[in-house]
């Protein structure tokens, strides 16, 4: 009798203290009557706690943070400044829900722009909206700004520095034309376009990346950027626009992606210290004047899938000294080689094609017809 009263004291017992430990053997915690502990702010989430049969507790976010309180870029609860002061918005008259920055009548020199106004969306950066002010010096734009408009921080001479977001899509034109003391830029994954005359005039610009997602790079967008290098061309890019990289003359080197299929009017026109260029298989077209100028230039391959040579094309290459032209080339342009001095020309066809004008060889080159390499 003694040992059944004791095995039935050791089950009870082994059975309670399953109960105190159930949670911890599998038990499924069943957490009710959640309390709220605080609230929401700027800088910290709203939390509650709820609890099981069990007694374990489990605090949980209740609420995210909450949007700042803006007064005049500060938030007035937290004191995290938001954008510079200084900074003009204006509703968007084409998507009435979000405002773009409009104009700047601050006095600091680095300028914070916001991804938000007053609740809604800052999506984009008006059309001069910093033109001409030579004291600005850094430029830091939120992620959520998908536009920098026309002329947006055209002539600000002192600016030095500019980050920008992923989420930007399109640079339009003359956005940071004559800005002279920008050294270097980074355009982010993300870009489509870069427009006309984006960079124009940017004459201490030495160093640019241009990312993969780049599919238009706009007439002049770097022309007379009298410092570049070097470039790289993404693979996205499908033509070269007019007059892209005209009077760019420390140009050494051109990355041409197998992408393209056009040089456009002038586009390495005047770039003085290109020396040789290699132009992918797939360009049908050099347009004019695409290469006048290029003094050091000693040798360029003309692909066979070319049918046209523009008006001028290669004038004023005076160290290009061999050329050859493949047969299916259909139309020069005249002076396509004037001034080319030291210049040999062999020519795949037979003799000169309909399509090629008279002054085509005005400098009375050195012609070999019916060329075979």
């Amino acid at each position: 009798m003694k040992k059944v009263c004791s095995s039935i004291t050791f089950i009870a017992i082994v059975f309670v203290m399953l109960l105190l430990v159930g949670c911890n053997l599998g038990h499924k915690h069943n957490f009710v009557n959640y309390i709220p502990n605080n609230d929401a702010t700027c800088t910290v989430d709203g939390t509650k706690t709820g609890k099981c049969s069990c007694g374990e507790t489990n605090t949980i976010i209740d609420k995210w943070t909450v949007s700042h309180t803006d007064r005049n870029g500060v938030c007035s609860v937290c004191g995290t400044k938001l954008y510079t002061p200084g900074i003009k918005f204006s509703l968007d008259i084409f998507n009435p829900s979000t405002y773009f920055v409009s104009g700047y009548e601050g006095t600091e020199t680095e300028v914070v722009l916001p991804s938000t106004y007053k609740g809604k969306k800052v999506t984009r950066i008006g059309g001069a909206a910093f033109s001409e002010r030579a004291d600005l010096k850094k430029i830091v734009i939120s992620n959520g700004i998908t536009e920098i408009g026309p002329f947006a921080f055209y002539n600000c001479v002192g600016l030095t520095d500019v980050e920008i977001p992923h989420s930007l899509r399109i640079i339009k034109d003359h956005a940071f034309a004559n800005c002279y003391s920008l050294f270097e830029i980074t355009i982010p994954s993300g870009v489509d376009e870069i427009s006309f005359s984006a960079f124009s005039k940017c004459t201490n610009l030495t160093n640019i990346t241009i990312p993969d997602t780049v599919s238009k790079i706009g007439n002049s967008a770097f022309s007379w950027c009298t410092s570049l290098k070097n470039i790289k061309i993404p693979n996205s890019v499908t033509s070269i626009e007019n007059f892209v990289f005209d009077g760019c003359i420390n140009l050494e080197s051109v990355d041409i992606p197998s992408s393209v299929t056009s040089v456009g009017d002038g586009a390495f026109s005047d770039c003085t210290k290109l020396n040789e260029i290699i132009l992918p298989s797939e360009v049908a077209i050099i347009g004019d004047y695409a290469f006048s100028g290029c003094k050091k230039m000693t040798k360029i391959t003309i692909p066979n899938n070319v049918s046209r040579i523009g008006y001028s094309a290669f004038s004023d290459c005076s160290s290009l000294e061999k050329i050859i032209i493949p047969i299916h080339v259909a139309s020069i342009g005249h002076d396509a080689f004037y001034g080319c001095s030291s210049l040999r020309i062999y020519c795949e066809a037979k003799q000169q094609p309909t399509g090629w004008e008279e002054g085509w060889n005005s400098s009375c080159c050195s012609v070999r017809w019916n060329y075979s390499n």
